[in-house]
């Protein structure tokens, strides 16, 4: 059954700004894709600079604020975090949830007082308040990716 004239107005009109998007998208180099006037970005994590992290409570740790507050993110605040062989994030616990997801690598994660063998597609929820700690205990690259609330400071 065909649109009423209204709704074909309005689907062509999504449609146009779809491929405009698209068209500008593609055209771009891939370390500046972000539309010009928008909070929208789409880069490489490699093109983010990292915070290297090592010293008596964190060892082999280089962090990257993926999207956060200076992207307009007025929620969340994604992080890429990657461990040496043998490195680890300090235990801790703070007031704030964590969302982790293993990229790459193996290793353990502390939840509370249990730890956990982690590896790519491990999911792992921190509630707030929770002691909490990775370490790589493998001989490779360990990657993960690491959300948190916006009002948490994002490094």
């Amino acid at each position: 059954m065909p649109l009423p004239s209204p709704m074909l107005g309005q689907a062509l009109t999504i449609q146009t700004q779809a491929l405009k998007f698209r068209y500008q998208y593609l055209t771009e180099p891939a370390g500046q894709r972000r539309l010009k006037g928008d909070k929208m970005k789409a880069t490489h994590y490699t093109d983010i600079q990292g915070t290297e992290m090592n010293n008596e409570i964190v060892k082999g740790i280089t962090g990257r604020v993926l999207i956060g507050k200076d992207d307009g993110a007025p929620n969340f605040c994604m992080r890429r975090f990657d461990v040496e062989p043998g490195g680890y994030a300090p235990r801790h616990t703070h007031d704030w949830e964590h969302e982790i997801y293993v990229l790459e690598g193996k290793g353990e994660a502390l939840v509370g007082d249990q730890w956990h063998v982690i590896s790519p597609g491990t999911v792992i929820f921190v509630p707030p308040n929770v002691d909490h700690q990775i370490k790589n205990t493998s001989v490779g690259h360990l990657a993960f990716l690491c959300l948190i609330p916006s009002t948490a400071p994002e490094m």
